[in-house]
């Protein structure tokens, strides 16, 4: 049964024909973005295709959102895959959105993999499908913005980390997406280290929760992936330097740390409390229906502790994680329902999981899914991504709050 854990060739077709058919309703129905940040990358990516590839790293605004000069919002890894894509011959101003339905797909496949550390195979493949349906899933379907690279690349951390405590030439991988992380939202890159921190305190290496050796391996490979962080930031800038004759990290973080720790509200306690508000109701209710099941786990504690040790270890880990993201972010006095994006998936999945413990009908369905799972996972994520094409700039099938 565990071998089934691993990627088929079966499965891998049928991911590879529903991105294959994602791409040519791209390249028909050239879909418009319908937020401001989706259609900034979008139009850096079409300026950008047009230059040299020693260009890229120093894009400018170009007018978009009424700025010139320099753009120096964020680093340019978000704009990579697209700019590549374009390269392959695909539509520039359409790259952006097929670059983010990659994201999603890979998001899924390895969110199957880090949960089938803690549950049974099939409970973890169960999450392959569950997590289409939660709330966000529906309003960054189609988006060409951070916010799935981000979660992807703090995934595939947490995987690393665990196949760390086992083989250190995992390492290379955790490294790889600490460094991505980077490139793709910068400071934000913090995260990859708190969760997998957590991770190792939190999920024991076995089940009899004895302190093990190998866990060094991992501690190890957080601490090569910070010195390799701190060197692609060095060699960053100095290419920035080479291409502008200007500073990227000055821009950079006077824009992304100054802003969040400079106080906007008459008075701090109560702004606070306000993002405590604010990111605590965006979590329960974009992770729905996810959070409902761990509200109810942790109300009915004696029926969830019968599960096995390090399945109710990945439980908590995923409530706590999440309230990290809550609370943390809500000492800054910038707020978005996008900066807390990962934590909506880790809750998400703790009560998906939590669910199928708990209530039969879940796990019914769960055990006649997965008997073709292989074909039925890839086809909803197709349906789903079809139905918010066809719904046009309006995004219909979409699900948003606002503050």
């Amino acid at each position: 049964m565990q071998a089934r854990n691993d990627f088929s060739w079966t499965e891998s077709l049928v991911w590879a024909s529903v991105l294959v058919a994602a791409a040519i309703m791209l390249m028909l129905v050239r879909v418009r973005a319908v937020d401001p940040d989706s259609s900034l990358h979008i139009g850096l990516v079409v300026h950008l295709s047009k230059l040299p590839v020693s260009r890229w790293i120093a894009p400018e605004w170009w007018g978009l959102w009424g700025f010139d000069g320099l753009y120096r919002e964020h680093f340019v890894g978000i704009l990579i895959l697209p700019l590549i894509l374009s390269r392959l011959g695909f539509t520039a101003s359409q790259a952006p959105f097929l670059a983010n339905a990659i994201y999603q797909v890979l998001t899924l496949v390895i969110a199957q993999r880090v949960a089938a550390a803690v549950v049974p195979a099939a409970s973890s493949r169960s999450l392959s499908w569950m997590l289409q349906l939660i709330a966000i899933a529906f309003t960054y379907r189609v988006r060409a913005n951070h916010e799935q690279a981000v979660v992807l690349l703090f995934l595939v951390g947490l995987w690393a980390v665990e196949k760390c405590r086992k083989d250190a030439r995992w390492i290379g991988l955790l490294a790889f997406s600490a460094i991505a992380a980077l490139l793709v939202k910068g400071v934000f890159v913090i995260w990859i280290f708190i969760g997998c921190g957590v991770w190792l305190l939190m999920v024991k290496n076995d089940e009899e929760n004895k302190p093990d050796r190998s866990d060094r391996r991992a501690w190890i490979g957080l601490a090569i992936s910070l010195v390799l962080v701190l060197a692609v930031t060095a060699a960053y800038e100095l290419l920035y330097r080479h291409t502008t004759q200007e500073s990227f990290l000055a821009t950079y973080f006077a824009r992304q740390i100054g802003a969040a720790v400079e106080a906007k509200g008459s008075s701090a306690v109560l702004q606070k409390l306000s993002n405590l508000v604010f990111y605590s109701g965006r979590l329960l209710w974009f992770s729905f229906p996810g959070s409902l099941p761990v509200l109810t786990a942790l109300w009915k504690r004696r029926k969830f502790e019968s599960i096995t040790a390090r399945a109710r270890q990945g439980f908590l880990f995923s409530i706590v994680v999440s309230l990290l993201y809550v609370v943390l972010l809500s000492v800054s006095d910038r707020r978005a329902d996008r900066y807390i994006f990962p934590a909506y998936y880790t809750f998400a999945a703790g009560g998906m999981i939590a669910a199928a413990f708990q209530w039969s009908w879940v796990r019914r369905l769960t055990e006649r899914w997965d008997r073709h799972y292989q074909i039925l996972t890839p086809l909803l994520w197709l349906a789903l991504f079809a139905l918010n094409v066809a719904s046009g700039p309006a995004g219909v099938p979409r699900v948003d709050v606002y503050s």
